[in-house]
């Protein structure tokens, strides 16, 4: 499970990430698209959202509007979970649904439990359900067709909804501070082997370190060195898990100082050693 800042433009009119088994620390991050997970079987992993952590479980949805930082991380109790999310770019679905421009969408049945209740909720899980039962029928040669029209079918069951609240979403006042983040992040992915604090972040986008710290814990709701290290965690865990890497090899492409330093930051967050993880991933 990979995200990283993205143009509208490289996407298909929706993108569908099945995820299984998955136990992937995903950094805090943004798109200028509205997202939508929902989880088929057991816990997944948890989700930092407006401040606040959630664990999603069988049935429940989170939506996600655009341009709103959050993120995953593996659970120290992790075990393994069937999840969807549905990545919808802005510009296109604007186009689709005017009305969107004013419109801030909130379904979180994790911290509003009574959709669970409400019919909207039984027409998005069916919907749900059928994209799982065409993902996992193989040699369909209608599987992409059949996707997109259930995609579709979500946002219809969103957007009609009685139980969404809708409220004035003035976006224009932060994009500056958007188009900021993105040069931000986007220097610190292409430098995350390198030596960088601080001070040469600031000194490489032309700003003071004070507004670069500001403003990014502000928009982002995590410090720069926190967000350097979950990238840095990443990016190893792909090195590791998909290119096989060894660590000594990993260390020095994602900027740790040193074996030791990569390690126990690994434990931290994943809770096993690399060698570990790696055994488990294998396994299963």
């Amino acid at each position: 499970m990979k995200y990283e800042l993205f143009k509208s433009e490289e996407f298909e009119p929706c993108k569908f990430i099945f995820h299984h088994n998955d136990f992937h620390l995903v950094p805090m991050h943004f798109h200028d698209a509205i997202e939508v997970n929902y989880v088929f079987d057991g816990m997944e992993d948890i989700v930092t959202l407006n401040g606040k952590q959630y664990r999603p479980g069988s049935g429940d949805i989170i939506v996600f509007n655009r341009n709103v930082p959050h993120a995953f991380a593996p659970a120290s109790d992790r075990a393994p979970y069937d999840s969807l999310t549905l990545i919808y770019p802005y510009d296109q679905l604007v186009l689709l649904y005017p009305r969107l421009a004013s419109m801030y969408l909130i379904l979180n049945t994790v911290e509003y439990p009574n959709f669970l209740r409400n019919i909207s909720y039984k027409g998005l899980t069916q919907t749900f359900m059928a994209m799982w039962n065409v993902h996992n029928t193989t040699g369909c040669e209608l599987s992409r067709i059949s996707l997109r029209k259930l995609a579709y079918t979500v946002l219809e069951n969103l957007f009609s909804s009685d139980y969404l609240r809708v409220s004035k979403n003035n976006y224009s006042n932060k994009e500056a501070k958007i188009e900021f983040l993105i040069e931000c992040v986007s220097y610190i992915s292409k430098h995350l082997s390198e030596s960088i604090n601080n001070s040469s972040i600031a000194k490489n986008l032309h700003v003071s370190e004070s507004k670069l710290t500001h403003i990014f814990k502000a928009e982002m709701g995590t410090p720069v060195q926190s967000y350097l290290r979950n990238q840095r965690l990443s990016k190893a865990y792909d090195l590791l898990i998909n290119q096989h890497k060894s660590v000594e090899v990993i260390t020095s492409l994602v900027g740790f100082p040193n074996e030791m330093a990569f390690i126990k930051a690994f434990k931290s967050t994943y809770h096993l050693t690399p060698l570990q993880y790696l055994k488990i991933s294998k396994n299963n």
